[in-house]
């Protein structure tokens, strides 16, 4: 901490502390730790404006392709899971000074992708028919990116990442929904793509469109890192959830308010607030549990993978299992 002539200037990482301290324990108690402690904290103003220093712009409908592969670098992760959930919003219209448009309104879709800086106008009687026809976004969707970390490190998770979020009003039209599925399809008949190659960049059909793992899919991963076409860390199967959209979301209502599970921000306040940060913070686990993470990964870092033999052997085990509760239930009678 150095102490200039006029206020006090922090280290980049006693700001991020201070940031996170202020997000747990709250306005008051950052506010009254503060007061009682001259010179060990900064104030409110000075965490405003280093959240808008360290805040990486997201902008509504924009996916974040360029920065992700930054990040994915950062980490040392080649593999990621995708998932994609919505939450309800405080449906309102603000204005976003950075981007000049309007956000608040619910964005018409282009190909299956919602447009960018839709709402952007400098007439007021197009002002006014936006908000005479147009919905307001009720719902916030976000697309969240899972890295599969490929070392074992400290912090045991990866950590997820807003690829893109912008509102919606959940309505769709039968064009939109074809043209999702006419661009799925289409590359099925795109000239000099071999057949058996394109099967193994998709593992199903619905994987864009489904947060949950199925068992055809796990048995598709299962087989791709036994024949060495992925690799073993990609069997994280526990990270193959929808669960960082909720832990997005859930900070995102402890960053506008002081409680978590009710909605309390607007589709602005929730692209102002997501952001990626610089500095690691560790916060405070059990020992148990943290031991029983690490020993988990250990394990399974350490778990001969399954070959193909291995498979079939499991299948043809449950299958006689299946048969003989069947009989047993007297249900193959019933069906025969």
């Amino acid at each position: 901490m150095n102490r200039s002539c006029n206020n006090y200037r922090f280290y980049p990482v006693v700001n991020k502390f201070a940031l996170i301290l202020n997000i747990l324990a709250g306005h008051n108690a950052y506010e009254f730790i503060r007061i009682n402690l001259p010179g060990s904290l900064p104030s409110a103003t000075t965490l405003k404006t280093f959240n808008q220093t360290i805040n990486v712009q997201i902008n509504e409908c924009k996916f974040r392709f360029d920065s992700l592969k930054e990040y994915l670098n950062k980490t040392d992760s080649n593999y990621v899971f995708l998932s994609e959930d919505s939450t309800s919003v405080i449906s309102c219209v603000s204005y976003d000074a950075t981007t000049d448009c309007l956000i608040g309104f619910s964005p018409s879709l282009l190909n299956g992708i919602p447009s960018i800086n839709q709402f952007k106008t400098d007439s007021l009687c197009e002002l006014e028919n936006w908000f005479e026809d147009l919905d307001k976004s009720k719902l916030i969707n976000a697309h969240v990116v899972e890295p599969l970390p490929n070392n074992f490190s400290s912090t045991v998770h990866s950590r997820p990442y807003i690829l893109s979020a912008y509102g919606t009003n959940n309505k769709y039209t039968g064009m939109d929904v074809f043209g999702i599925d006419f661009g799925r399809s289409s590359v099925q008949i795109i000239p000099n793509v071999n057949q058996k190659e394109n099967d193994h960049c998709f593992i199903t059909k619905a994987a864009s469109l489904s947060s949950e793992i199925s068992i055809h899919t796990l048995t598709s991963i299962i087989v791709l890192v036994s024949e060495g076409r992925l690799p073993p860390y990609a069997l994280h199967i526990h990270l193959f959830s929808s669960q960082p959209c909720e832990a997005t979301f859930r900070s995102a209502r402890a960053l506008t308010g002081t409680l978590s599970t009710i909605t309390n921000f607007s589709v602005l306040q929730f692209m102002k607030e997501a952001c990626g940060d610089e500095y690691s913070l560790k916060f405070p686990v059990h020992h148990k549990i943290r031991l029983g993470e690490i020993t988990k990964y250990v394990h399974n870092s350490n778990t001969p993978i399954l070959k193909t033999d291995d498979i079939q052997k499991i299948v043809m085990k449950a299958d006689l299992r299946a048969e003989s509760l069947m009989n047993a239930l007297e249900i193959s009678y019933i069906l025969e």
